[in-house]
């Protein structure tokens, strides 16, 4: 009987153990589950409106002033003579260079020397040998002088045949020397490089010690350039017409050209061409003009194809276009309008604006 009631009080303590620990389970079931649930986000508060900025632009005034459409070309200097100067020489030691790049020379002046000692020896050899001949020569004459006034006063007769044999040989030794002095004066004078004509030496080489000359080299170019005629070439000429005056820049100074008839110049046709075109424009420098000469002999040669004098005008930027319709867009009242408008001669910079604007006005131009 004891032990039928101590067994049913333990089983009631264990089944009010296992009904605390189911609670306790639920409880922490519970709390961790409302742990996982998603988080929703919060909802942000709508923006303000900003304040709206006003657009700014580039503007500029309506001028009155010059407007031109011009272009930069190059013209070619016509030398009446040139001339490139060089030895017929190979490996021959160069004694000097006596001329610089804008050097004037006259015809026979001295450009250049080498070294050929041995031609002044041989020549001077010759020389000596050929005043010796003419010393024999002049001894058998007076020999033969005497022969012919003793067999006078004797009244004997007079072998010529020995006189006539040693004066042909004689003669014939100096004839040869003579040519022989010859050859070597032209070969004495391979030595000098000289000019064959007044001019304006426009290349030089720099002479240094030691330095030797090479087969045909050119040490010096020269050329005769007379009244300083330029070509040019291309469709520019177009705008070029006989006694029309362009500003021009030769080796950076700056000076006049006068278009011209080549043919009022003596301008030879032969020079006339260039790489095999021929030029389509000559300009002759104003009278007194010596510009510096070099070895680039080219002149900058600024023409002006369209102009249009005291006009009003815009930046080329601020015209459009629609339609066949130029416009341009113009300030009034910090407001942007459109205005159609006239334009006239378009330049490299600037448009004419012959209607539609005044002098004063804002444009926008970006």
């Amino acid at each position: 009987m004891r032990m039928n009631v101590f067994f049913g009080k333990l089983e009631a303590s264990r089944l009010l153990s296992l009904r605390f620990g189911m609670f306790c389970m639920g409880l922490l079931l519970l709390f961790t589950g409302c742990a996982a649930l998603p988080v929703e986000a919060p909802i942000l508060s709508p923006p303000l409106p900003a304040e709206a900025r006003q657009r700014e632009y580039r503007t500029v005034l309506v001028e009155r002033g010059d407007v031109a459409r011009f272009l930069t070309t190059n013209a070619s200097l016509i030398p009446f003579q040139a001339e490139d100067l060089h030895f017929g020489l190979n490996r021959q030691l160069v004694t000097g260079i006596y001329v610089s790049t804008g050097d004037y020379v006259q015809a026979g002046d001295i450009i250049a020397s080498v070294s050929r000692p041995y031609i002044r020896e041989q020549k001077d050899t010759a020389i000596w040998k050929e005043q010796m001949a003419r010393l024999s020569l002049r001894h058998l004459e007076e020999r033969h002088a005497f022969a012919l006034e003793r067999a006078y006063i004797l009244e004997m007769p007079v072998d010529d045949e020995p006189y006539i044999t040693e004066r042909a040989r004689i003669l014939h030794q100096i004839n040869v020397l003579q040519m022989r002095i010859d050859y070597l004066d032209r070969e004495y004078e391979t030595q000098f490089l000289r000019a064959s004509f007044d001019g304006i030496v426009i290349h030089a080489i720099a002479f240094n010690q030691g330095m030797h000359v090479s087969n045909f080299q050119i040490i010096a170019s020269v050329i005769n350039p007379a009244d300083f005629v330029f070509g040019v070439l291309g469709e520019v000429t177009y705008y070029m017409h006989y006694g029309d005056e362009f500003d021009m820049v030769v080796n950076g100074e700056s000076f006049t050209g006068i278009v011209i008839n080549p043919d009022d110049y003596d301008v030879d046709p032969a020079k006339r061409q260039q790489s095999g075109f021929p030029f389509g424009a000559f300009l002759r420098l104003a009278e007194g003009s010596q510009p510096m000469i070099g070895l680039a002999n080219f002149a900058s040669v600024h023409v002006v194809m369209e102009a249009a004098r005291n006009v009003l005008f815009v930046p080329n930027m601020a015209i459009e276009e629609t339609q066949g319709r130029n416009f341009v867009y113009v300030m009034e009242d910090d407001t942007r309008v459109l205005r159609y408008v006239e334009i006239g001669v378009v330049g490299n910079t600037f448009t004419e604006i012959v209607s539609g604007l005044e002098a004063g006005e804002v444009v926008i131009i970006g």
